[in-house]
C-alpha cells in the first residue's frame, strides 16, 4: 500500500509531466493559480501541500486534465 509521501511524490511527477507537455512555465502556472513559483515547485517535488493548493494547480493546467498516477 502506498504511503502519503509515495502518493504526493506520485501526484508531483504527474503534474510536473503534464505542464511540461502543455510546454508552461513554473510562473506560467503559478500566475494562473495565484500561487507562488516555489508553491508550484514544491507540489511537483512531492512536498506537502495542501490539498486547495493542488487543485489550484490542476486547475491552472487546463479543463481537460487527465493525471496519471502510479
Amino acid at each position: 500500500e502506498a504511503t502519503s509521501v509515495q502518493i504526493g511524490v506520485s501526484v508531483g511527477k504527474a503534474l510536473r509531466d503534464e505542464r511540461q507537455r502543455r510546454r508552461f512555465s513554473l510562473r506560467d502556472v503559478a500566475e494562473r493559480a495565484r500561487v507562488s513559483v516555489a508553491t508550484v515547485h514544491a507540489a511537483e517535488a512531492g512536498v506537502h501541500t495542501p490539498v486547495a493548493t493542488r487543485i489550484r494547480i490542476t486547475e491552472a493546467l487546463g479543463p481537460d486534465l487527465s493525471l496519471e498516477v502510479g
